[in-house]
């Protein structure tokens, strides 16, 4: 059986063999743009050059010629025109409504859906419920609370509008909406290419921004589109894997009947090519882990690396399964990102966002020396890093509040220590905001460095803990630029709580060898390849499919 990148491969070579320097291939990851890249390589017999390839998250800003802020950035632009409406409300207060409606905007633009009459809708429906639900005083009037509740309500859609305008101005724009934008513009002018043809392949659930960028570039006679489907789902109504294809081919044949029965292409592989399944229950994490080890460990004999791909929906057992993999297997390619949040620095940062937090509640009034509470400290003596690095002071320091019977310890506790130990320097006290910053980049280097000089002169830092390392360093640089150019010098609270959420929403890309060893990737990795050998962990329920978590301001019922 031949693959959908070998068989795009075929195709492409067919129709554009003289011209692949004018194509573009868009596909739905990162991924499937490498071994496209690489069947080219063993497909062409003479030297040629490469077409353009494109993930889809690429494809869009490339073409719209606009910045792509992110959702903490977009966040504090939004924040300025709220606060015109409602002075009163601090960034602190702001930002979870913020968070919202930066990702319902978002989805707006995503879904061409007119913002300004979702949001009268959604504004008239909160009239009603309050009515409903008896709010009104006893003479009628309604309390400020409440006319501020529909205040912001009735303001949504002016948000919204108002938060276009200023992006286009600064020439910047979301990810919806510079999709939006884009669709728009080819649908109403034929654009000037830098490409003859550009070919989507391998997509299937469409947005209404991306089916009508697509449909519009193939109304100009600028794209073709091959889809990476089988007559197994897409023929039977009751399979939920085909139903977004089998509306968007119900709406595509009603606008051009040339369209049916020719949908390239359709397969019919799950019926036809011969397959052993085997279904093994696990419990627990690390004993999936351990079983995929085993079983890669039988498979590998029989078989090279390349054909094998680990999928792990479920993000949090990609350690378990990289301590699990037989010894034998050189090669590891990790194509998945792990959250930033699950790393053991997390924690420590955490602990220590914490201990300052308290200390900052603790002192009177606001003012004075701060002190630290002994459970705080306790916490982040204990973390493995730090007790890795400075075991022996960390013990005398907690034996010390324990003799003592110290609930509060004041920063002077600590002086006793070298003065430029890691001991003194973790409780140093925060003043400001750059105080804060820049204690979490020289905490980043100060572990670096002794992590390297515990191993000995000449030895690196392991891999994994660099990468975190260097990730947590990157996020605070960029997170104090940001503050800096939206905030100036705001509260120290603002900063945790924003800091928190930057890291909380990041993850590590690891990067590897693309196409040597076996492959460890998560779901949507898997888009568009095929291997020989597949081994999924965790197909349970609430993982494979995942609960649906998304927070919207707009409820199902606000229909236009």
């Amino acid at each position: 059986m031949s693959t959908f990148i070998q068989e795009l491969t075929e195709k492409v070579l067919e129709k554009h063999s003289d011209e692949l320097g004018k194509i573009c291939i868009v596909f739905p990851s990162k991924r499937a743009c490498t071994f496209m890249e690489d069947q080219l390589g063993k497909a062409l017999k003479n030297a040629s050059w490469s077409p353009t390839l494109f993930a889809i998250e690429d494809f869009v800003p490339q073409m719209h010629k606009a910045t792509l802020l992110d959702p903490v950035s977009l966040t504090f632009e939004l924040f300025p025109i709220y606060h015109e409406a409602f002075p009163d409300e601090s960034f602190d207060q702001f930002y979870s409504w913020g968070q919202l409606m930066i990702a319902d905007f978002d989805e707006i633009d995503r879904y061409l859906i007119d913002g300004k009459s979702i949001f009268k809708n959604l504004a008239d429906l909160k009239t009603v419920d309050i009515t409903i639900d008896s709010w009104l005083n006893e003479n009628g009037d309604l309390s400020p609370h409440q006319k501020d509740y529909l205040k912001f309500w009735e303001l949504l859609g002016t948000f919204y509008e108002s938060l276009q305008k200023k992006l286009k101005i600064q020439g910047m724009a979301s990810p919806g909406g510079a999709l939006r934008a884009l669709a728009t513009k080819i649908s109403n002018e034929k654009p000037a290419l830098p490409w003859e043809k550009v070919i989507f392949a391998g997509f299937n659930a469409l947005s209404p921004a991306e089916e009508l960028l697509f449909t519009s570039l193939m109304k100009w006679d600028l794209a073709e589109c091959y889809w990476d489907m089988d007559q197994w789902y897409t023929e039977q109504p009751k399979q939920e894997a085909g139903k977004f294809f089998r509306e968007l081919r119900k709406r595509w044949e009603a606008n051009d009947a040339n369209l049916k029965g020719k949908w390239t292409w359709i397969g019919r592989h799950l019926e036809t090519t011969p397959k052993k399944i085997i279904m093994t229950a696990v419990p627990k994490r690390v004993g999936q882990a351990k079983a995929a080890g085993l079983l890669m460990e039988e498979m590998s004999a029989d078989a090279s690396p390349e054909s094998y791909a680990l999928v792990l929906p479920d993000e949090n057992l990609l350690f378990p399964v990289l301590h699990s993999l037989p010894k034998q297997l050189k090669d590891v390619n990790v194509t998945m990102g792990y959250p930033l949040r699950n790393t053991p620095l997390y924690g420590l940062v955490d602990a220590i966002l914490i201990l300052h937090e308290n200390a900052e509640r603790l002192r009177p009034g606001g003012k004075g020396e701060p002190v630290y509470y002994f459970r705080d400290i306790s916490a982040i003596l204990r973390h493995p890093y730090i007790h890795s690095l400075a075991s022996a002071e960390g013990r005398e320091i907690m034996r010390e509040i324990t003799k003592e019977n110290m609930i509060y310890v004041a920063p002077k506790h600590f002086h006793k220590y070298e003065d430029d130990g890691l001991l003194r320097f973790l409780f140093e006290p925060w003043q400001d905001l750059k105080d804060a910053i820049r204690y979490l980049l020289e905490l980043f280097l100060r572990l670096k460095q002794g992590f390297e000089l515990k191993q000995g002169d000449g030895l690196k830092l392991p891999t994994v803990e660099a990468e975190i390392l260097f990730h947590f360093h990157s996020l605070t640089q960029k997170l104090r630029d940001k503050l800096g150019k939206y905030l100036g010098d705001r509260d120290l609270q603002i900063f945790r709580r924003l800091y928190k959420e930057v890291i909380i929403a990041a993850g590590i890309p690891f990067a590897g060898e693309p196409l040597k060893g076996i492959q460890v990737m998560g779901m949507l990795e898997t888009r568009v390849l095929d291997f020989e050998h597949l081994i999924l962990l965790s197909a349970n329920e609430g993982i494979l499919p995942p609960k649906q978590q998304q927070s919207s301001l707009i409820p199902y019922g606000c229909l236009l």
